[in-house]
């Protein structure tokens, strides 16, 4: 009889097994790039990428209509982000930024993935929500904690969405436009 049970729950144990998907690494990937325009006026551009051959599924009370907005923008002047860094300091790095106040909207928005499907997510006005200062060095990132994650609309976990940190120098009112000349590539005719 001892037998007959220990069976059972061997069984039982492995077929659960076999059915469950463990999620190891994120379905998302993640990354960003910073720049300014010379009127001064900046831009991130936010890549997710849905690794998965699976439809996914992001809710959070952080999102936007669109998705990810400033509310998750970290900017840190250029010297302190890397101060942090060498001390080893790493934990401070999301609490020490120059930002405004954080909110949670009133609804939960969501951002919907297709197998392998690619979207970005472009915002603006990153110069007037921090007071960024012309001419100075910023390290800029996005971090979004508390993110639902659905594959294919079954809840999988709760997970944080960040990016990595990218340098962005705000320019200044009288920049110069320096062009390159162009170095001409060997062809074969010589």
């Amino acid at each position: 009889m001892k037998k007959i049970i220990i069976s059972i729950v061997c069984l039982i144990s492995y077929s659960s097994l076999v059915k469950s998907e463990e999620v190891k690494e994120s379905p998302i990937a993640t990354s960003s790039f910073t720049f300014c325009h010379l009127d001064t006026k900046c831009t991130t551009n936010i890549r997710l990428a849905n690794t998965t051959p699976y439809q996914v599924k992001l809710s959070s009370l952080a999102f936007n209509e669109q998705g990810i907005d400033l509310n998750s923008m970290y900017v840190f002047e250029e010297s302190r982000y890397y101060d942090l860094k060498e001390n080893n300091l790493d934990t401070g790095i999301s609490e020490q930024p120059i930002q405004g106040r954080r909110r949670a909207y009133k609804q939960l928005s969501s951002l919907e993935f297709e197998p392998l499907e690619v979207k970005f997510i472009e915002l603006k006005g990153i110069e007037e929500r921090f007071a960024l200062e012309p001419g100075k060095r910023y390290m800029v990132g996005t971090l979004t904690p508390f993110v639902n994650l659905y594959i294919n609309g079954k809840f999988a976990d709760i997970i944080t969405i960040r990016t990595n940190y990218s340098l962005l120098t705000m320019p200044t009112e009288d920049m110069e436009i320096k062009e390159r000349p162009i170095k001409q590539f060997a062809t074969p005719q010589g």
